[in-house]
This record gives structure tokens, C-alpha cells and sequence, in this order.
């Protein structure tokens, strides 16, 4: 009987955490939490001792992709954002760690108030009209015009 180990892959910027490499030893957590009505969101925390992610090598705005699976077998993308926010954590046991935050694109959506009316439109160009002004693309089937809907967030 084979045993699954598990495995994973990650960029964040230009920093490869993949295979069997010193960055790749360097993660100690990755933890994604996908939502279905709200921005997903990706926490790594990595071991610091030399310094060399403190030093400013991960910043806000860095993008941010994460794969899982298992060895032998292949991986699939479950996360894929940009960097929010990174910074040194609290040491445990004189272990220097650091800590990278990411959200998925998502969180574009619930950035501001928007109000607006929308008139003898079908919803889906409503949707992809909304997607469009945030910087995404919206995928959706066409529908019915309606009279009128008005988005009030």
C-alpha cells in the first residue's frame, strides 16, 4: 500500500518555494481559507532565523500562488492573490518567524461604497459591467434584461 505525503508549491514574487529547496525548508504553515461570498485568503508564516525575509525580499503587492497536493501525484492551484500585508511575528523558543498575508482578487469588489442604477439591462452585463470597473472579468451566462436594479454596498 503507497503512503500520500504531501507536497506543495508556491511563489510569492520572485521567491520559488518549490521542491527540495532552502526557500521551500524555510515555510512552516500555509493556510488558505476560500470563501464563497467574500475574498479568499492565504497566510504563510516562514522561519526567519538569518533574516533574509525580514529584509524586505516580500512586500505589499507581490503576487502570491499556492499549490497542494501530494508527492508523486499532481498538484492543483488553490490559492492565487497578491500580497496584503508582511511582517516579522513574534518569536516562540528564540525562532524568528515571518508572516506574509494574501488575499485573492475578490477583495476588489468590497473596496468603497458603490451606488448605481442599472436600467434595461440583462444581469449578466450588469455582473461582468461591475467586474469590468474593479479590474476583473466575469464570467457568466447571458439572462433576461430586467427593468431596473440598483446596487446600493
Amino acid at each position: 500500500m503507497s503512503r500520500l505525503v504531501p507536497d506543495f508549491s508556491m511563489t510569492i514574487g520572485s521567491a520559488n518555494f518549490s521542491g527540495d529547496t532552502e526557500d521551500a525548508n524555510a515555510v512552516i504553515e500555509i493556510n488558505v481559507n476560500l470563501v464563497e461570498d467574500g475574498a479568499g485568503m492565504c497566510t504563510v508564516i516562514l522561519a526567519d532565523q538569518d533574516g533574509k525575509w525580514s529584509g524586505g525580499k516580500i512586500k505589499e503587492g507581490d503576487s502570491v500562488k499556492v499549490e497542494l497536493g501530494y508527492q508523486d501525484d499532481s498538484l492543483t492551484k488553490v490559492f492565487e492573490g497578491t500580497v496584503t500585508g508582511a511582517g516579522s511575528k513574534s518569536e516562540s523558543h528564540n525562532r524568528k518567524k515571518y508572516q506574509i498575508k494574501a488575499t485573492d482578487d475578490m477583495q476588489k469588489l468590497f473596496r468603497g461604497n458603490h451606488r448605481k442604477t442599472y436600467n434595461e439591462m440583462k444581469r449578466s452585463d450588469i455582473a461582468s459591467q461591475i467586474a469590468q470597473e474593479v479590474g476583473l472579468q466575469a464570467d457568466v451566462d447571458s439572462t433576461e434584461k430586467i427593468d431596473y436594479v440598483q446596487q446600493n454596498n
